[in-house]
Parts: C-alpha cells; structure tokens; sequence
C-alpha cells in the first residue's frame, strides 16, 4: 500500500505575497538608478561651474590690480608728451607725403638738355593737377631748338611742351621761351 506521508509544513503558500509599502517594484529600479546618476552629475557640474566662476573672478580682479599697478608705474607727463610728439610726428609725415621737389626734374632736364642749349630762367607754378614749368634760353640755331624739342618729347613725364618766342640774339643765337606740365605724383618726396 501506499504509504501517505504527511507533513504539517505547507508547500505552498496559502495566500499570495503582497509587497511591502516602501518596498520598490521591479520595474522602478532601472529609473531610480538612472534619476540618481543624472543628479549626482548635475550637482558635481554645478560645483564645478562655481568654483570656475570664483576663479575666474578672482584672476580678473588680479590682473585689474597689476593693470592699475602698471599704470601708475608710466609718468602721466611722460605720456602727455609722448603723445604730443606722435601728433607731430603726424603732420611732419603728412607735410612730408604731400611735399613736392623739383630735385627729380632737374635730373630729368640735365639728361635731356643738348650741349647746345642753354637755360637762362626758370620759373613754377602749382596748378590742380599738374606743375608749369616756364623756362627761357638760347641755342645756336633753330635745328637745335627741334632736335631739343624732339629730345623733351620723348621724355614721359614732360607734357604738353610749347616752344614760342623764338627770336634772334645780338651774337645770332636763337632766343625762346619753353614752357611744358609735369605729374605732381612725379615730383613727390615720399612715393
């Protein structure tokens, strides 16, 4: 016969489990965990955007110190006149820029003058955009007049060259009067 064994301990539950009031459920502890994570980051970024905030204060407190420090350090006459110099040191560029020599065409006439020809007055005027050159002389014959008006001609920065009141001389040489224009920017001190 069978033998029936018994047994005063259950081996089931004779009603079911119910959880605990606090206790958390299963599917809750993946975001407990996950909104701990999140906070522990915030707060540590914000303890370190803090302290980088005093720093950075601090450090520009200091370099405002060492910047009044440096200043005191420079005499303000010693700046003033400084600053005086520069102004005319300024207007002596501006004056030096705008300055006009006649330098540069007396080399260009000596190139360009005929041994036959000699110069006997020389007068300037400053119009808007050129110089006039206004000049008198004489030279052996009227041939030599051409051959200097041909020579002038040729050279880039004459325009407008004008030869007139040519007349003949006691000693039989040919007297005249020449006028032409020259470029400013050709005259200029400082290009």
């Amino acid at each position: 016969m069978a033998e029936l064994e018994t047994t005063f301990i259950p081996k089931k539950p004779l009603v079911a489990e119910t959880p605990a009031p606090g206790a958390p459920k299963a599917g809750r502890g993946l975001f407990n965990l996950i909104g701990v994570v999140i906070f522990i980051a915030a707060l540590v970024a914000a303890t370190v955007a803090y302290f980088a905030k005093v720093t950075f204060e601090r450090q520009v407190t200091l370099m405002s110190r060492q910047l009044e420090i440096a200043r005191g350090a420079f005499e303000p006459s010693l700046i003033a006149e400084m600053q005086r110099l520069d102004k005319k040191l300024q207007a002596a560029t501006a004056v030096l820029r705008d300055h006009l020599s006649l330098s540069p065409l007396f080399v260009e006439l000596e190139k360009s003058t005929l041994k036959q020809v000699q110069f006997t007055d020389f007068n300037y005027a400053f119009e808007a955009n050129a110089v006039e050159i206004k000049m008198a002389g004489k030279a052996n014959d009227y041939k030599t007049i051409a051959l200097q008006n041909d020579l002038l001609a040729l050279n880039k920065y004459l325009k407008n060259i004008l030869f007139s009141n040519m007349v003949l001389d006691e000693a039989g040489r040919v007297k005249f009067d020449l006028t032409f224009n020259i470029d400013p920017a050709f005259l200029k001190i400082a290009g």
